[in-house]
């Protein structure tokens, strides 16, 4: 071992004593901040572009999102044929009266009162038999292997990235998420506090070249460097903090050391700026559930409360949520995790209406899969296409987008007789997001590059669910 090895062992060894050694990288995002030294051409953007949110809510696991949006009136006797034990009773469901699909009526899951209702006061809608696409393609192609299919069709793992890349035709770490950040971050005004915050760790969505999220704990206001500053109580932690400030202000002839304490910097005077934006921003009234799902949209909801003092341009926020893997017991595991859903969503529109920031979010959910249509006994397996949905003051609600299919089995656009292809693409769902938020069509051009398989972003949007 090298003598220049062994002394930078022992500068993260001396750093790790004072509590900021290498797990302080976990909570800044990676060590990917450091290959930011330079940024794809964007569009310009206007500076005082209005302040925009996007909160990013995935599903892990594959949702059952065809027993979550389900068709009632004559297709209702198809769905309940093909799920046999696993369909809903129509009477249990929840009507919503869709006012784009030529009188059709629809139901929500039982356990999703909160979703009904904003569906019904135009602020939510829903993204119909959506998936990974690299392009269009037939039940007939996909047999023949003569088009290209995203990779690692059915696997949690790399359909999880796909959903959080917008690249499935190859194996990328820089999520969509971070890349737009990457674009627009010289919209925010205080560049040392990231674009992106994430309320579930390092996640591959929020990840750019430059852009790494602000890893923040929805059960504590602790937001990175422990106890530090923190001086009331005795004066172990005021030791604590000069201890932390002396190796901070050092200077290294070693560039790796040199990086390291920068960037260890730029962490504390995040955690410095953000963290006294919160102290002087209280909570908001609305009550959420006491569980991890509440807890994260109630943190989200007052950092958004904070951006008066932040003074934000953009945000993006994302929740992880697992469970969703329900091979066996899906009826009842699937109504829990959808009423967690549904009541910390509920609650948390309500809060973004408390705070006047209902226009200037866009909550959005993604899974990485949908199920199969039928039963396997008493659950469901891994399959393609789903449904989501997007809820917010800007949403062009009460609609459901895409074409929402034949749930038969007979049905010739299903594979493997319990399958359904995808008709629309994330990229289309993704562009539109992007669009919104402010991101140029070049950009959008480079952050989905199959988009123009299925759309021209220069002809306007693919769905119109935002109003842009």
């Amino acid at each position: 071992m090298s003598r220049n090895s062994i002394n930078r062992r022992k500068f993260i060894s001396d750093l790790t004593k004072t509590g900021i050694g290498l797990s302080t990288f976990s909570t800044l995002g990676g060590l990917n901040l450091l290959q930011g030294a330079s940024l794809f051409n964007s569009d310009i953007y206007a500076p005082n572009a209005d302040y925009k949110v996007l909160v990013c809510l995935f599903l892990h696991g594959g949702n059952d999102s065809y027993n979550m949006l389900v068709p009632l009136g004559n297709e209702y006797n198809t769905y309940a044929k093909t799920r046999t034990n696993l369909a809903i009773p129509d009477t249990d469901l929840l009507e919503i009266r869709p006012t784009n699909t030529g009188g059709k009526r629809y139901g929500l899951h039982p356990g999703m009162p909160e979703l009904q209702k904003l569906f019904n006061k135009r602020k939510a809608a829903f993204l119909a038999n959506i998936g990974t696409l690299i392009q269009p393609v037939t039940p007939q192609q996909v047999e023949d292997e003569s088009v290209p299919l995203p990779l690692g069709l059915f696997s949690h793992l790399d359909q999880a990235i796909e959903w959080m890349t917008a690249s499935p035709h190859k194996r990328v770490l820089k999520g969509w998420g971070g890349k737009i950040a990457d674009r627009l971050t010289s919209l925010n005004p205080d560049n040392n506090i990231s674009m992106n915050f994430s309320l579930s760790g390092t996640n591959t969505f929020q990840q750019g070249l430059s852009t790494i999220e602000f890893s923040v704990n929805p059960y504590s206001n602790n937001y990175g460097f422990r106890n530090y500053g923190e001086n009331e109580y005795s004066s172990y932690w005021t030791d604590y903090t000069h201890t932390i400030d002396s190796f901070l202000e050092r200077t290294y002839k070693d560039p790796f050391k040199q990086t390291y304490i920068n960037t260890l910097k730029d962490a504390r005077d995040s955690y410095l700026t953000f963290g006294e934006a919160m102290k002087q921003t209280e909570e908001v009234t609305v009550e959420f559930p006491q569980n991890y799902l509440g807890n994260s949209f109630k943190r989200v909801a007052r950092i958004i409360k904070a951006n008066q003092l932040l003074g934000f341009k953009r945000q993006i926020f994302y929740i992880g949520y697992g469970g969703w893997d329900n091979h066996d017991e899906l009826l009842d595991n699937h109504r829990t995790l959808l009423e967690a859903v549904d009541t910390s969503i509920g609650a948390f529109y309500r809060a973004l209406e408390e705070i006047n920031a209902a226009d200037n979010t866009v909550l959005f959910s993604m899974s990485e899969f949908g199920r199969t249509l039928t039963s396997n006994g008493n659950g469901t397996d891994h399959a393609w296409a789903g449904n989501s949905f997007v809820v917010g003051g800007n949403v062009n609600g009460k609609k459901i987008y895409g074409e929402y299919p034949s749930l038969d089995l007979q049905n010739e656009e299903l594979i493997f007789r319990e399958t359904l292809i995808p008709t629309r693409s994330t990229d289309e769902y993704f562009a539109e997001l992007a669009k919104w938020f402010g991101a140029g069509n070049s950009d959008i051009n480079e952050i989905f590059p199959n988009l123009s398989n299925f759309h021209d972003i220069n002809s306007g949007l693919p769905f119109g669910f935002l109003n842009v």
